[in-house]
């Protein structure tokens, strides 16, 4: 959807959608490195939240983005939320699980992970043909946002301590 939003709903020239995803690259290099920092001062649920928080307003905001430079910031917003969520994920399964069912566990979360995106991307299509480019990106955005209900029952993550021991 998003090539579609910029070169069909934007106008933008074909070759402004690589200006966006270099965009999103440099959120998700600096997420990447943001996320010890978050880990250090956030607990599991507060370090999830903002994750979701900025994935959420990642789509919200290109979702109803009137510019391309809008668009790319909110790209590179939401770059940085789906980084940062993974350093916290990648903390938790290592602190939670199990030495030896590690494998497993990873494996696990990341055939849920990497096989909701074809049935996403499907349902987006869908969505999109039915409803409009924006659609997906709104209801995805809609979507993660009311998610942010659920993140007071992370906290059973890590009960006690500190943020970072």
């Amino acid at each position: 959807m998003l090539v579609l939003l910029i070169v069909k709903v934007l106008h933008g020239p074909a070759a402004i959608y690589g200006v966006v995803l270099l965009a999103g690259a440099a959120g998700g290099l600096l997420g990447s490195l943001a996320g010890g920092r978050v880990r250090e001062h956030l607990r599991p649920a507060p370090g999830l939240g903002l994750s979701i928080g900025l994935i959420a307003a990642g789509l919200l905001l290109a979702g109803f983005a009137w510019s391309i430079p809008v668009v790319a910031v909110a790209y590179a917003a939401g770059a940085f939320g789906i980084m940062l969520w993974n350093v916290q994920a990648v903390v938790i399964r290592q602190r939670l699980i199990p030495r030896e069912l590690m494998g497993l566990a990873t494996s696990s979360y990341r055939l849920i992970g990497w096989g909701a995106g074809p049935i996403g991307a499907a349902l987006g299509g869908l969505l999109g043909s039915v409803l409009g480019v924006r659609a997906p990106l709104i209801i995805g955005g809609a979507v993660l946002a009311l998610s942010l209900l659920l993140v007071p029952r992370l906290a059973v993550l890590e009960p006690s301590g500190p943020a970072s021991a």
